[in-house]
């Protein structure tokens, strides 16, 4: 208790001084908005049809998809298919340029330049791709140990797995490839190892010439890749960060299932099902089990509601993004004599995140808490 309920047990004494004193020493419990988004369901699947499924086997950036494949890994094709799509036209660019370059090389700077540039770009991977593949082949030709050696090379254990090692005068490329053959898939790009070590200009030349066709068919690929997976991801639910904090002596118990409630504009929606879903910290997050949360004394904690899934065409989506109108977050409490108690944050603008003064203003009040 604080020093007020103390003082006014005392005064009071007796069996009504400990009743009150008890009162005043319950739990309070405040609820405060701090961020509002758009997010997908990740601990879960997305279903893909048929013609995103073989575009996907046909991308070699990124690993094959199935019809049901699991959020992460269709995020992660995603977001390859869109560095690829990003990055293929200035690369091409990079290609005809090198491609002129090794024609009229003459000076050993030149040439080490033109091999740093290929080595330090999407280049080097289209190329390594494509042999790995098999849809470029190179002869193992033997070089003269004699000849001008443009690179520095060497072999060695690169977590776990055999490995080249490309040194240039300002920079280290590791080329390793993890699995079981390893080896054997480092010996398939060994070639393209040695025609740079040695500069050979008709090797390098036929990659090029076979990264550019690689490269035009790939960014198509990536870009109609790119857009299927977008839709597929699209934002199906809302996620609300609150701040929930316990003033009072005791420990307070809620549930955490709970609704997220709209006002505003000539709309009105029901009430959208919520449950708290983890506790935010400085670590990321910690899981919550469905049921009840024990909120300790004295504390203030960050916590995630996570609603049901919305549909795109739905009214609450569209009163979201155009921010119409206000929202707050309900949940209940459990009473020491049985029964639920509600508990209703303030209300807050329903849209993309909110202000940093009503950020700050949570924060503050945390602290008061805590402190």
């Amino acid at each position: 208790m604080d020093a007020l309920s103390i003082a006014v047990a005392a005064i009071l004494g007796g069996t009504g001084g400990v009743g009150l004193g008890r009162w005043l020493g319950r739990g309070h419990l405040r609820i405060d908005l701090v961020s509002i988004r758009e997010e997908r369901g990740a601990e879960g699947h997305v279903e893909l049809d048929d013609d995103t499924v073989k575009l996907s086997t046909d991308f070699p950036w990124g690993d094959s998809l199935l019809k049901l494949s699991p959020y992460r890994l269709v995020e992660d094709v995603s977001a390859a298919a869109s560095t690829l799509r990003d990055e293929a036209p200035k690369t091409l660019e990079l290609v005809n340029s090198l491609e002129l370059k090794i024609s009229t090389a003459k000076t050993r700077i030149e040439k080490v330049a033109i091999l740093e540039e290929i080595s330090n770009s999407l280049i080097f991977e289209e190329i390594s791709g494509r042999l790995r593949r098999r849809l470029l082949h190179l002869d193992v030709k033997e070089y003269d140990l004699e000849a001008e050696s443009f690179i520095d090379i060497s072999e060695e254990m690169h977590e776990g797995h055999p490995a080249i090692v490309l040194s240039f005068p300002g920079f280290k490329r590791v080329v390793s490839y993890p699995g079981a053959g390893a080896k054997m898939t480092l010996d398939k790009v060994r070639p393209l190892i040695l025609a740079m070590q040695y500069f050979d200009h008709e090797v390098l030349a036929k990659c090029l010439e076979s990264a550019r066709d690689g490269l035009e068919k790939e960014s198509l690929q990536a870009d109609a890749l790119n857009g299927k997976l977008s839709q597929a991801l699209t934002p199906d639910r809302i996620a609300i960060e609150v701040v929930i904090t316990n003033s009072g002596d005791r420990v307070v118990v809620v549930n955490s299932q709970g609704a997220l409630v709209t006002r505003g504009a000539s709309v009105k929606l029901d009430p959208l099902p919520l449950r708290i879903a983890s506790i935010r910290d400085s670590n990321g997050g910690l899981g919550v089990s469905q049921g009840y949360l024990a909120i300790d004394p004295q504390s203030a904690r960050r916590y995630v509601c996570i609603s049901d899934s919305i549909a795109d065409d739905s009214k609450l989506r569209h009163a979201y993004d155009s921010e119409l109108l206000d929202c707050a977050v309900v949940l209940a409490s459990r009473k020491r004599s049985g029964g639920n108690k509600k508990l209703k944050s303030p209300w807050a603008a329903f849209g993309a995140g909110l202000g940093d003064a009503m950020r700050d203003e949570i924060t503050q009040l945390a602290r008061a808490v805590t402190g």
